[in-house]
């Protein structure tokens, strides 16, 4: 029942094979969705960037960031949050 219910995860980076020539447009439109968060992400104030880039880039556990830097779990939560709200936002129609 377990194995049955388990789904297997790929990476979005795993979906595109540049071998085949139909994923290119697909791989640019990515890539182009891509340059548009990092563009949105640093319009933002420095302290919202550096809280988002470190938990997204570096994967490291909001948890973590909290005890690691002194800033409340809470704040961390919401800088992210927000973050995903703007970009959300910003790039809806792409």
């Amino acid at each position: 029942l377990n194995k049955r219910n388990k789904i297997d995860k790929i990476g979005i980076d795993t979906l595109f094979n540049l071998s085949d020539n139909s994923n290119i447009e697909e791989h640019k439109a990515y890539n182009d969705i891509c340059l548009m968060i990092d563009e949105e992400i640093d319009n933002w104030h420095w302290y919202d960037k550096k809280i988002f880039n470190l938990y997204f880039k570096t994967g490291i556990s909001m948890r973590k960031l909290a005890s690691d830097t002194t800033i409340s779990l809470s704040s961390i939560f919401n800088t992210i949050s927000n973050g995903r709200g703007k970009i959300k936002k910003q790039l809806k129609k792409d």
